[in-house]
């Protein structure tokens, strides 16, 4: 299907564009926190790009790393377009560490370990010369990550003004554990159902115990812990339909890998299924620290990582 390759593409191609512009305008904040194009103003002094906040920025690099990634590694388009997606990943790498959002890296390298793991998974599949290889690699992956990420928290927790840079102080994040313990005690008033959508809004009130908790945030509808905020707005029957479509969707895809044939033919569809797995876990680690899904680009990004990691109906449908 041509029109089909080519919009998988363009699209690749635009994700590594805009990780691109992201960077330029993440080095240009860098040196002047006061820019804010194309918005107002920001709330925050850490690199935002093209967003407003700077974890929407790495929620969105670190997806489009993942999908770029495994372009680069499976597929084989012309020398040219591999350069444009190998600029486009360290691009989009970049802004993740220039935001120094602490969740963007920690999913960062979730993201990476899923991605490095199925790689090796596709690898034993059509028996590949180097898999044992792969498979050490997967194995070693999550602590080379840890290695990686600890001094580099350790960075960002300094950035702030955190003399204490232990996994302790890092885990102690009291306003986002103080919004958790308010969801919980507002799912305790409608468990099965919720209250409605956003609903965490104003329920927030009725649980705070400022004897306890002290002051709270202001005109905030977000619990900064997606399932936590499912379960706020619809019930925990809400929560775990949730959970059993994203276990659904990763099945899926794990199965959809596992029963083909592979071969060169398969590259592209290995590409999109690996890629969009490696992107889903990636956010959605990162939805356990900030709101990703609601916010528009968000929505938009997460459904194109659930539609690429989906198995299609046959090899010969698959995108190249």
């Amino acid at each position: 299907m041509p029109a089909e390759r080519g919009a998988v593409r363009i699209a690749i191609g635009s994700l590594a564009l805009l990780g691109l512009v992201n960077l330029v305008i993440g080095l240009i904040q860098m040196r002047d926190p006061g820019f804010a194009w194309p918005f107002a103003g920001r709330p925050s002094i850490f690199p935002s790009g093209l967003f407003g906040h700077y974890n929407h920025l790495a929620d969105f690099s670190l997806v489009s790393a993942a999908l770029l990634s495994a372009r680069f590694y499976f597929a084989r388009d012309g020398v040219l377009e591999r350069a444009v997606q190998l600029i486009g990943a360290l691009a989009n790498v970049s802004c993740v560490l220039i935001s120094q959002s602490r969740g963007g890296m920690i999913s960062l390298c979730v993201a990476t370990v899923t991605l490095i793991a199925l790689v090796a998974l596709v690898a034993w599949r059509d028996k590949a010369r180097n898999r044992r290889i792969l498979a050490v690699s997967a194995v070693a992956m999550p602590l080379i990550a840890a290695a990686v990420a600890i001094p580099v928290l350790s960075g960002f927790q300094e950035s702030r003004g955190i003399e204490n840079r232990t996994i302790e102080t890092f885990a102690d994040n009291k306003s986002r554990l103080q919004f958790i313990g308010l969801a919980i005690d507002s799912t305790a008033n409608h468990p099965l159902e919720g209250g409605g959508s956003r609903s965490f809004g104003w329920q927030k009130y009725a649980a705070w115990k400022p004897s306890e908790a002290g002051m709270i945030a202001a005109n905030d509808d977000f619990v900064h812990n997606e399932l936590l905020q499912v379960a706020t707005d619809y019930g925990w029957i809400g929560a775990a339909l949730v959970g059993l479509a994203i276990i659904a969707t990763v099945l899926c895809g794990i199965t959809g890998i596992l029963g083909a044939e592979g071969g060169p033919s398969r590259r592209a569809q290995d590409a999109l299924a690996c890629g969009g797995l490696a992107a889903m876990a990636g956010t959605l680690v990162h939805s356990n620290f900030s709101f990703v899904t609601h916010t528009l680009p968000g929505t938009l990004y997460l459904g194109l990582a659930i539609g690429c990691a989906l198995p299609r109906r046959s090899a010969t449908e698959g995108f190249s």
